[in-house]
């Protein structure tokens, strides 16, 4: 397959499901660079982004067959591929304490000013869009969706009751899609 012959998103999507290897290197070659940098910025860590981006087209190879088209866009599947591999990364057991222990060494050695080791509101540029949210909101967001952070864990930080948490998270995403015009 050339691609010339990938001519729009279903004969990509149909090549991909047939296993067509030069259709999984278009994929690549069209797709990696963007889901990589959504991976940098919920990771701010190169490496473990070069590691989860490989995570990632693996299980696109073995889960294409339950992409549906009518559901949405094939970039739009991707990217929640993508985020959910990361946020199972982020969750995992042996990357919380691998994080910590890194957090420990920077502070001991004077590095801990210089930065943070999971990416604020700021870094991904929603900061605009997220100006508007009451401060519980952006917090709840942050927290969920930038972080990683179960509600329960989100309930923990910040003091609430689950139910709070969940009636928040629920109140943000709505003001959310009103201002990104999402119905």
């Amino acid at each position: 397959m050339t691609n010339e012959t990938l001519n729009n998103e279903k004969d990509l999507v149909i090549a991909l499901k047939k296993g067509d290897e030069s259709a999984y290197s278009y994929l690549y070659d069209h797709y990696g660079a963007a889901i990589y940098g959504y991976i940098l910025q919920m990771t701010s860590d190169t490496e473990l982004a070069k590691d989860l981006l490989q995570d990632v087209f693996i299980k696109v190879f073995q889960k294409i067959g339950q992409y549906d088209e009518q559901k949405g866009h094939l970039y739009t599947w991707l990217i929640r591929v993508a985020h959910n591999t990361t946020i199972d990364k982020i969750r995992s057991k042996n990357y919380k304490e691998n994080r910590h222990i890194h957090a420990f060494d920077e502070k001991n050695a004077g590095d801990a000013d210089n930065g943070t080791t999971t990416p604020s509101v700021d870094h991904i540029g929603m900061d605009k869009v997220l100006v508007s949210l009451d401060e519980t909101h952006k917090k709840v967001i942050d927290l969920a969706y930038f972080h990683g952070y179960t509600q329960n864990e989100i309930a923990e930080e910040m003091g609430m009751p689950i139910g709070t948490v969940k009636t928040q998270v629920r109140k943000a995403l709505i003001q959310l899609r009103k201002l990104l015009n999402i119905v």
